[in-house]
């Protein structure tokens, strides 16, 4: 229902009649008594009356609460529409998670060999070495790498041993002999090499310890051996004339021991004596200051001078 905005009885008895407006139109002055006017004049909704700003004041709240709603329920429609759809409560409580991604799985490796087969591989036997050779290094085991390394050792020890055996009572050939020089150069190997040089038959095991000897400025524990074995009587048995010349002269001690050995020099000598003898020939190197003679009893004569000519003429042995 509209409100009835008709003056009440009461306000048009009592009311005089407003004067015409001017025919030029009322200035902005003399509309604010005009308004004030309307909007205190009293309208009635049913039974009841209230100034007319009381009634238009309800209409703006009225209105601005319906556009505040309108907008409110506009916005939820929109972002509803635009919301994917849930999933019911009973729908997410029945699904099963989805499983984790699977990781690629390990490549797989050779399983490590037991104890006894180690143990076979340490000692040196064939196939237990293949087994590990067969790996990639980086696979190995630390165990693994390590009985490697110590069955290649016994594997050529043993190798070593055989060939001490093969060569009783023989002369080594040309390969048996590199073979074992190689060796001799190997720590690991170097008493299972010299082993066989003592034991083998004829002067070419005494000829190869004094090449270990003396192959090397360096004093090591085969060079001692070396040395020591050739002091062997058994094993100087069987040296070569000439290398017992070159044995006994590193032996002398004086110059009467050194005098002993050259006639034996120039006879059967050669390049393995030719310092040992060449050093006869200095004049200085003993005494505290190391200026004495070392040989005086050596320079009268020509025993030096002779014994050193015909060892340079005569090559050693190569191996």
């Amino acid at each position: 229902m509209m409100p009835d905005l008709s003056p009440a009885s009461d306000a048009t008895a009592s009311a005089a009649p407003a004067p015409p407006p001017s025919s030029k139109g009322l200035a902005p002055a003399d509309d604010v008594p005009l308004l004030q006017h309307v909007l205190k004049q009293k309208a009635r909704l049913g039974s009841t009356a209230a100034p007319v700003g009381v009634w238009a004041g309800a209409a703006a709240l009225v209105f601005a609460v319906g556009a505040m709603c309108v907008a409110a329920l506009f916005t939820a429609l929109v972002t509803r529409s635009s919301a994917p759809p849930a999933a019911s409560a009973s729908a997410t409580a029945s699904a099963p998670e989805p499983p984790p991604p699977s990781e690629p799985a390990p490549e797989a490796s050779a399983p490590p060999l037991p104890k006894s087969q180690l143990e076979k591989a340490r000692a040196g036997d064939v196939q237990a070495i293949a087994e590990i050779e067969k790996k990639p290094a980086a696979e190995r085991s630390v165990e693994e790498s390590v009985a490697l390394m110590m069955g290649n050792v016994a594997a050529e020890r043993k190798e070593l041993a055989e060939m001490g055996k093969a060569l009783a009572g023989k002369e080594p050939d040309k390969e048996q002999i590199d073979r074992l020089q190689k060796a001799s150069r190997d720590s690991a190997l170097a008493a299972d090499a010299i082993h066989v040089m003592a034991t083998m038959a004829g002067p070419t095991g005494p000829d190869l310890l004094y090449e270990v000897w003396t192959g090397t400025p360096r004093r090591t524990s085969a060079t001692e051996l070396a040395e020591a074995l050739l002091s062997n009587p058994k094993i100087r048995e069987k040296a070569s004339p000439a290398l017992l010349v070159a044995l006994d002269l590193r032996a002398a001690e004086t110059c009467e021991d050194s005098a002993k050995v050259l006639p034996r020099a120039e006879e059967n000598g050669d390049r393995r004596s030719l310092m040992l003898v060449g050093k006869m020939l200095r004049k200085n190197g003993c005494g505290d200051t190391k200026r004495e003679d070392c040989y005086p009893c050596l320079r009268k004569g020509d025993a030096i001078k002779d014994a050193l000519k015909a060892v340079r003429a005569k090559a050693a042995p190569r191996y």
